[in-house]
């Protein structure tokens, strides 16, 4: 399942963009979640938010769940009014985007289970 595809069914069905990431979030606290994702989610706030380059510092990184995804927040927040005024819900579409891809990148065939449940249950 693509990203698009996940957050359209979310839209339709009401929901916002906010819960939108709060789904990628929960997918972090599930037990879907294994420890490769949660090194990635690490590394990913490391490079982008705290700008540490070098990989074995990267890797001794971990992040609490709710202050990496403030972190993120923070940065997408900042780096896109930079550059032009954008509503909240362009923020947080581009954030879920790239969590999105980060977590799908090599297995997102595996994960469609996990996405599919999920949107049954809502």
């Amino acid at each position: 399942m693509r990203y698009e595809e996940f957050r359209d069914v979310l839209l339709a069905k009401g929901y916002s963009m906010v819960d939108v990431l709060d789904c990628i979030r929960d997918f972090y606290r599930s037990d879907a979640c294994s420890n490769y994702y949660m090194m990635r989610l690490n590394q990913y706030v490391a490079l982008h938010v705290d700008h540490i380059y070098n990989r074995k510092e990267r890797l001794k990184r971990h992040y609490d769940i709710d202050d990496a995804f403030d972190k993120l927040f923070d940065m997408y927040n900042v780096e896109h009014n930079w550059f032009q005024d954008r509503p909240l819900d362009s923020v947080l579409d581009d954030l879920c985007y790239d969590l999105w891809e980060d977590i799908c990148e090599l297995d997102h065939f595996l994960l469609d289970d996990y996405w599919q449940d999920l949107l049954k249950d809502c």
